[in-house]
């Protein structure tokens, strides 16, 4: 299955918002530049703003671990596939 979001890497930015308050960009970052995927400005804002950035790493990790154990000892993850 391909994935449908914005591939990695994701990286985050110190920023600032539109009401000069600290906050997080995240962007994918590539040969071509960097694509814009979202600001973060809630509570905890960097720490939501590193997990989010690892989104892309930890998709391919759990990927590859569905794809390891697919069938081992009966374990189906069908539904896994899916998402």
């Amino acid at each position: 299955m391909k994935e449908q979001f914005t591939s990695g890497p994701w990286e985050s930015f110190e920023s600032v918002d539109s009401a000069n308050e600290e906050c997080r960009d995240i962007s994918a970052v590539d040969d071509g530049g960097m694509t814009f995927i979202c600001e973060i400005t809630s509570n905890n804002f960097e720490a939501n703003a590193h997990l989010i950035a690892a989104a892309p790493d930890m998709y391919e990790a759990l990927s590859d671990l569905v794809e390891f154990f697919d069938g081992y000892q009966g374990m189906n993850f069908t539904r896994s596939k899916a998402a």
